[in-house]
């Protein structure tokens, strides 16, 4: 099941929820103030290769978002 991030619209806390694709916000409760006016966030991910799907060094290219913009660091 997907993660959601949600922003309490009374408090303006912002949590996370494992939940089924569909689901009506007003339904949630917010874990801080017990509002039930919550807002799905916009969040992003990154998925990238992983040093063991590169063969070699001199294989893997460049990784802009691995330290060193190298898959093997």
């Amino acid at each position: 099941m997907p993660i959601y991030t949600y922003r309490c619209k009374k408090c303006s806390s912002k949590f996370d929820r494992i939940e089924g694709v569909i689901a009506d916000p007003g339904e949630i409760e917010c874990p801080d103030c017990g509002g039930h006016d919550a807002e799905k966030c916009f969040t992003s991910f990154n998925v990238g290769k992983s040093a063991s799907s590169c063969p070699s060094a001199a294989d893997c290219p460049a990784c802009p978002t691995c330290p060193g913009g190298n898959c093997n660091i």
